[in-house]
């Protein structure tokens, strides 16, 4: 019996069929789901910059801050290119006070932009100083309407008791609404 020993060299082989398909199968899925997210993001850029045109990110923050400086009055009036609010609000430390107070949202000219100014005045204590807010900016103009004195047939005053008037503010920029918006308020003075 002889005993023959055979030496077999390994030749590297290049990849399987199945191999290359199962690579190439990977490799699309991930380009899909990359795809997938990319054009997730493209459509929430585009809603939100139709959102933007449509409705800037102050226009929410100042009707709700309004709103709640006109349900804490007692008076309001228009003064040009101001609103004049009178009654109980502003903060001390990040706290409600709910002191008596002046609220002045105002038209203010800095160079060559104008910006729209909160600015809440105490009435008890003028020393105590509220800081100023720049509400937005590139504002010429700002208008509080009552929309009852056009439904009611022109009265501008309500009874006591009854609900108070419903306003409408608008902001205008070279003479084109830039927002007009429906919010509550107390008896005209």
């Amino acid at each position: 019996m002889t005993l023959t020993i055979r030496l077999v060299r390994y030749q590297p082989r290049g990849f399987t069929a199945l191999e290359v398909i199962m690579a190439t199968a990977l490799a699309s899925l991930m380009m899909v789901a990359v795809l997938g997210v990319l054009s997730g993001i493209a459509a929430k850029e585009r809603i939100l910059g139709e959102q933007e045109e449509a409705s800037p990110y102050w226009h929410r923050p100042f009707k709700q801050r309004l709103q709640r400086d006109l349900e804490g009055a007692s008076t309001y009036s228009q003064r040009g290119d101001s609103i004049v609010i009178e009654g109980f609000g502003g903060r001390r430390n990040g706290v409600p006070a709910w002191a008596p107070v002046q609220i002045h949202y105002r038209i203010q000219k800095a160079g060559d932009q104008s910006l729209l100014i909160r600015d809440v005045v105490p009435l008890v204590q003028p020393s105590e100083q509220f800081p100023k807010q720049i509400v937005c900016l590139g504002v010429d103009s700002i208008q509080l309407e009552m929309i009852d004195q056009q439904e009611s047939g022109g009265s501008s005053f309500t009874e006591p008791g009854d609900e108070p008037p419903r306003l409408r503010v608008v902001l205008f920029r070279d003479n084109k609404i830039v927002l007009s918006e429906r919010v509550g308020g107390p008896r005209a003075s």
